[in-house]
């Protein structure tokens, strides 16, 4: 019996040696975030975003709004800069899932299935140049491309709701103030009778 518990002691060591092994390695493997806009969302001046043929432009003006480029009868919702902000520019990203060129278009990242987004900053400098792909086996989160780095990755969650060339996804028309008529405290308005 002494023989067996030690074949039965030294199994279960070997066992969970093995499980702190497994273990170990598999914490090497998990995903690490790494951000995606590494600069400074203040320092953003110009927001170009387009897909194929279509494009959208938002620009920041001398009072620090944004404006849609070519657009004078839509401001720039703010819930969605907002929006663009916190998620767009605070996104992050997994580890690559190819390194290959020749796959960009099953990622949909290559030129003609991608999103594009171009972050400019003060005296048109570039802040970042990313292509946008959705993904097909994950609704919640996309595909990206940074700047001349090969790689794609896999984002930690979907954007591409907010990266969009539509203008009424962007803007909206402004709201007109009605002036009060002086010495009228009553705001019931009185149809005429038509005879």
């Amino acid at each position: 019996m002494n023989r067996q518990l030690k074949i039965w002691a030294g199994i279960l060591a070997a066992l969970v040696a093995l499980y702190f092994l497994n273990s170990r390695s598999q914490s090497k493997l998990v995903g690490k975030l790494t951000p995606v806009f590494t600069g400074d969302a203040d320092s953003v001046q110009k927001i170009t975003i387009f897909r194929l043929d279509d494009g959208i432009e938002i620009v920041k003006n001398a009072e620090s709004q944004w404006d849609i480029s070519g657009n004078d009868t839509l401001v720039v919702k703010a819930d969605q800069m907002q929006k663009f902000t916190d998620q767009v520019l605070g996104l992050e990203r997994e580890a690559a899932v190819s390194i290959n060129p020749d796959r960009y278009a099953t990622y949909s990242v290559d030129d003609s299935a991608g999103t594009h987004l171009v972050l400019m900053g003060y005296n048109d400098v570039e802040l970042g140049r990313y292509v946008f792909g959705r993904s097909q086996a994950s609704w919640n989160k996309n595909y990206i491309r940074v700047g001349d780095d090969p790689a794609v990755y896999q984002t930690s969650q979907s954007v591409l709701h907010l990266v969009t060339t539509n203008v009424n996804s962007w803007g909206e028309t402004p709201k007109q103030e009605i002036p009060e008529v002086e010495g009228s405290s009553d705001s019931t308005f009185v149809l005429p009778h038509s005879h």
